[in-house]
């Protein structure tokens, strides 16, 4: 799940497109996803969007 997120971070993620990886219904994959990570997976994948802007905005300044 996490190579997914990483690999198509700059195009559209949707929940039912995280949701057939894991083999899940839309509902079930988002309360999971929440139970475990502690945040909705939209939440999630704004964050490592962020982290990777971030990323490349330091590597570029260097």
């Amino acid at each position: 799940m996490d190579d997914y997120i990483e690999a198509y971070l700059a195009t559209p993620i949707h929940l039912t497109d995280l949701a057939s990886l894991a083999n899940m219904s839309g509902f079930h994959f988002h309360r999971m996803f929440r139970l475990v990570r502690g945040c909705p997976p939209h939440s999630w994948v704004t964050t490592r969007r962020v982290c990777r802007a971030r990323e490349l905005l330091c590597s570029v300044s260097t």
